[in-house]
C-alpha cells in the first residue's frame, strides 16, 4: 500500500507539473499585456433561480443544476486503514467511481484502473440521492468535470498554498472587470480555494479553459506580486476526454461536515460564508455560449 501511495503522489507531482507548463506556455502565446488591460463591461449571463429554493427538493435540484457536469458518473470518496508502518493509525483516503454493489471491489480504486472495461450501467449516476446524501454528510462526493463530448458546465479554477485567498481574489476581480460572475468557495481543508465560472450550457472544455488563462493572466497583469505561486489547476484541466478514464474530478462543495466547521462553503470578499448560501447559489449568473466566445474573439483567442 506504501509503494502504491507512492506511485499515486508521484503521478500527481508530473500531472500537476504538465499542467503548469501547459497553463504557462498558453500565457507566453497570448497577446500583449496591453490587450488584457480592464474594460467596462456589464454584467453577463442570467441569475440560475429567479426564486431562491425553499424545500430541500428544489435545494437539491438546484444543487445539480450548477454542479452535475457528467450525469453518468460520479466520484465517491472512500476512506480505509492505511498499511504505513511508521504511522499504524494513518488514514488512506481518495476518491473512484461509484459503481453499483455488484461491482465492487472488481476494479482498483484509481480511475483509468479497469474502469474502462466496465459497461455503463456499472456506474451509479449522479442524481438527487447521491447530491441529498452529500449535503447532509452521508457521504462525500466529487464530479467529473468534463464530458464525453469533451464539454463541460463550469470551469473551477484550484488555488492553494500560502496566498491563496490573495490570489483567488485578484482571480475573481479579473473576472468581474469583464461582467464575468466568479463566486469563491473556500476549500473543505479551509487552506485553499476554487474559483467557479459557469456556463448555463456545455461548452467546449478548450474554450473554458482559455477563458480562464485569459483570467488568470488579467489577475497577474494587475497584481504585481501574483506569480501563480498559488494556482495549482483548472478544472477540467484537459481539453479532451483522456482515453481509458474520466478525466480530473472536483470535490463538491456544501458538504455537512467541513461546512459545520466554514469550509466547502461559498464566501465572500471578506472571506465570510454567505448567510444563505441557497441564496447565493440561485443569484450566481451563468455565462451563454455565446458570451463566451464573444468575450474569446475580443482577444483574438481562437475557441
Amino acid at each position: 500500500m506504501v509503494e502504491s501511495d507512492r506511485q499515486r503522489l508521484l503521478d500527481r507531482l508530473r500531472d500537476l507539473d504538465l499542467e503548469r507548463q501547459r497553463v504557462l506556455a498558453e500565457l507566453r502565446a497570448l497577446p500583449p499585456e496591453s490587450g488584457l488591460l480592464p474594460f467596462e463591461c456589464a454584467p453577463l449571463g442570467r441569475p440560475v433561480r429567479a426564486q431562491v429554493p425553499s424545500s430541500p427538493e428544489d435545494k437539491v435540484a438546484l444543487f445539480l443544476e450548477l454542479f452535475r457536469c457528467r450525469a453518468d458518473v460520479y466520484a465517491k470518496l472512500w476512506e480505509g486503514q492505511a498499511k504505513n508502518a511508521e504511522n499504524p493509525a494513518k488514514k488512506a483516503m481518495g476518491y473512484m467511481p461509484a459503481v453499483q454493489p455488484e461491482w465492487w471491489g472488481k476494479v482498483g480504486k484509481k480511475a483509468g484502473k479497469g474502469y474502462d472495461s466496465l459497461p455503463p450501467t456499472a456506474f451509479l449516476p449522479l442524481e438527487e440521492t447521491a447530491a441529498r446524501e452529500h449535503l447532509e454528510g452521508k457521504q462525500t462526493i466529487g464530479t467529473y468535470a468534463i464530458r464525453r463530448d469533451d464539454t463541460c458546465t463550469f470551469l473551477a479554477a484550484d488555488f492553494d498554498k500560502e496566498h491563496w485567498a490573495q490570489d483567488a481574489g485578484a482571480f475573481v476581480a479579473a473576472a468581474k472587470e469583464w461582467g464575468i460572475d466568479a463566486p469563491l468557495e473556500r476549500s473543505r481543508s479551509g487552506n485553499g480555494g476554487h474559483v467557479w465560472i459557469f456556463f448555463d450550457t456545455p461548452v467546449a472544455a478548450r474554450s473554458a479553459r482559455r477563458l480562464g488563462t485569459l483570467i488568470l493572466a488579467r489577475a497577474a497583469a494587475g497584481r504585481s506580486q501574483m506569480r501563480l505561486q498559488s494556482y495549482d489547476r483548472f478544472f477540467p484541466n484537459q481539453d479532451s476526454l483522456p482515453k481509458g478514464g474520466f478525466g480530473n474530478l472536483i470535490a463538491l462543495p456544501l458538504q455537512k461536515t467541513p461546512r459545520a466547521q466554514g469550509n466547502s462553503v461559498f464566501v465572500d470578499e471578506a472571506l465570510q460564508p454567505y448567510p444563505d448560501p441557497w441564496a447565493h447559489l440561485s443569484a450566481i449568473r451563468r455565462l451563454s455560449s455565446g458570451e463566451l466566445d464573444s468575450l474569446l474573439a475580443r482577444f483574438d483567442v481562437a475557441a
